[in-house]
């Protein structure tokens, strides 16, 4: 499963539309988040604003420990989070 496929899941349970995602985002067009949908890799930046507007968050988790990826800590280089 990726991203996209996560977000349209979290999308239909809590039934919310594209133009829900963009007043709550602040973005100009619904058009944005189509985009962002449609893209082939969305940037963590984005999928971390989608699921943060829909009460969602994302986590890294390996054996031992566990992050939250929040948007006040997001940097596009994913590497630098768990370092």
């Amino acid at each position: 499963m990726n991203e996209k496929e996560i977000v349209k899941i979290i999308m239909k349970k809590t039934n919310t539309t594209q133009g829900d995602l963009q007043r709550k985002l602040g973005l100009k067009s619904q058009a944005s988040i189509s985009s962002y949908l449609k893209t082939d890799a969305m940037k963590v930046d984005k999928l971390v604003d989608l699921l943060n507007a829909m009460g969602g968050k994302l986590i890294i988790h390996t054996d031992d420990e566990e992050w939250e990826v929040r948007p006040s800590v997001l940097t596009s280089d994913l590497d630098s989070l768990l370092s």
